[in-house]
């Protein structure tokens, strides 16, 4: 059985957030935009998606990996 998560506070895009200790820094292992041909973080021709999801990461101080896109490019 494993055992009950730790959650911690830690800053975040400024903000104090909560996360599970063991999650932190892990979205970019599991989301698809990070391996995505169109995913241009910071640049004019990033994916607008991509840059949709950020927008409301930042604005709501989440962190969400995308799993599914109907758009990625390999």
């Amino acid at each position: 059985m494993l055992g009950q998560p730790e959650f911690v506070k830690y800053e975040h895009h400024d903000q104090l957030v909560w996360a599970r200790r063991e999650m932190i820094g892990l979205h970019r292992n599991i989301c698809l935009c990070y391996e995505c041909a169109k995913f241009f973080p910071g640049e004019a021709d990033n994916c607008p998606i991509a840059e949709k999801v950020f927008k409301i990461c930042v604005e709501e101080q989440l962190v969400t990996p995308v799993m599914e896109c109907p758009a990625f490019a390999p």
